[in-house]
């Protein structure tokens, strides 16, 4: 038999459950916004920590993305002294560190979402982020593409521009097609006609799912007057330290004139059904279309924002942030994931399959309870030709035994890595029952071996 040596599989568990809820409708308020070097050892960053706690009691996001955080400790202090600082209601998806000084976060109203595994795709410049988030008591993932492309009008700047927006492109395609993501970040567009890039973001070509759709619409150019209030860059006229109290910490001058942060939607947000935005609340914050070439803080005043938040988005970063809000119906066949859990098992031939794995267990107190749909993912280097067989395994017991692991569906030649679903297994669970399910492997049609598991425990 061909063994798998030193290749691994990781193995995350997604678990629909049919359940009696009548449906309703939850909402989240989505915010993207470049923190211009926030550090926790700037002392110009750690200043501004009271005018972003200002924002944020105004802003008031359930997810927030945020481009240009220098490392991870600067995406701590920002999580324990401005979102947390006076009550512990946000959490941070797990941080990758580029080792280019920005980097990317994103935090998270712990009552409304979890999250999943995060992910960094490189370029020639910065990553592009992967994060993914679970809205309670919603039927799937949300994955939230965050980026920060290459400045300049330069050719070459905008050539590097493009190949960025590829490498989103080649990850946003590999999404199972009706997935739930967004793309969000800094962009750096003049305009939609600056290179290629925001044409690949919405262009769909044949065999692709991965395109993006806009929330809003405009006439002509966004780089024009008449479309100030989509502009997003920059609040300000100067990087004095005479005009701002954190001067020093760079960043763009030149007033309200370019739109280089977007939000942009998968087509199954931008259609109806499942996560929908909510008409009209796309939007610059602080950008009432008043100014052009000026600065936030310049006259006229904004006509619903006071003076101080105006002067806090002003001082407290070169960027605005754009914000939307968002509905999301929780469904009857919910998904139950724990998506933060999963264990790896190197699927080599081993005496007595002394594998580390970890049960997938749904509880259940209330009947009835049926498992409908079970996804997974594989990802990770594997020899296809060497896997003839997932199955589906479940038992009564915590600890994985071929005897009383009942098999109740398979996916047979499963190809190369990606996502995986068990379809239509309406498998029920009496009441007061405790069932564990385990995904396994045929390895050449021969032992069976279990490839990872993820734990998962569903109460009702």
């Amino acid at each position: 038999m061909n063994r798998l040596r030193h290749n691994v599989l990781f193995i995350i568990f997604l678990l629909h459950v049919s359940i009696c809820v009548l449906g309703q409708t939850n909402q989240f308020s989505l915010v993207n916004w470049n923190m211009l070097n926030y550090s926790s050892t700037n002392n110009n960053s750690t200043a501004r920590v009271p005018e972003f706690k200002l924002l944020i009691g105004e802003l008031l996001p359930d997810v927030l993305i945020c481009q240009e955080i220098i490392n991870e400790s600067g995406a701590i202090h920002f999580l324990d002294n401005v979102l947390n600082a006076d009550s512990v209601t946000y959490s941070m998806a797990s941080f990758i560190t580029s080792g280019t000084g920005l980097d990317n976060a994103v935090y998270y109203k712990t009552a409304k979402f979890t999250s999943g595994p995060t992910k960094a795709y490189s370029t020639n410049l910065r990553p592009i982020y992967r994060f993914s988030v679970v809205p309670t008591g919603f039927a799937d993932t949300v994955y939230i593409f965050s980026v920060h492309l290459k400045a300049g009008s330069s050719t070459s700047d905008r050539a590097q521009r493009d190949q960025e927006v590829d490498t989103l492109r080649k990850y946003s395609n590999l999404l199972p097609p009706n997935s739930y993501f967004f793309t969000m970040g800094d962009f750096n567009l003049k305009s939609e006609t600056d290179g290629n890039s925001y044409n690949r973001l919405l262009e769909q070509l044949p065999g692709e799912t991965g395109n993006f759709y806009e929330f809003i619409t405009w006439t002509g150019s966004w780089a024009n007057a008449s479309n100030a209030i989509l502009h997003t860059q920059s609040p300000r006229t100067t990087t004095s330290q005479q005009n701002i109290p954190y001067g020093t910490l760079g960043g763009a001058p030149g007033g309200m004139d370019d739109r280089f942060d977007l939000l942009l939607g998968s087509a199954a947000i931008f259609n109806n059904g499942g996560v929908d935005i909510v008409p009209g609340t796309y939007e610059a914050f602080g950008n009432a279309g008043l100014h052009y070439n000026v600065a936030l803080t310049d006259a006229p005043s904004h006509p619903s924002l006071s003076a101080q938040i105006i002067t806090a988005l002003h001082n407290v970063s070169d960027h605005l942030p754009v914000r939307a809000q968002f509905t999301y119906d929780v469904q009857p066949d919910a998904l139950v994931r724990n998506p933060s859990g999963y264990s790896i098992s190197d699927i080599q031939t081993r005496n007595g399959a002394d594998f580390p794995l970890r049960g997938t267990r749904v509880s259940v107190s209330q009947s009835p309870v049926t498992i409908s749909q079970v996804r997974f993912e594989a990802t990770g280097n594997y020899n296809q030709s060497d896997i003839t067989e997932f199955q589906l395994r479940v038992s009564t017991q915590a600890n994985f035994d071929p005897a009383t692991a009942t098999v109740i569906d398979a996916i047979s030649n499963p190809g190369t890595a990606g996502m995986k679903t068990f379809q239509n297994l309406q498998y029920a669970i009496p009441a007061g029952q405790t069932h564990y399910f385990f995904v396994t492997a045929e390895v050449n049609g021969q032992t069976t071996r279990v490839v990872g598991v993820s734990p998962l425990q569903v109460t009702y």
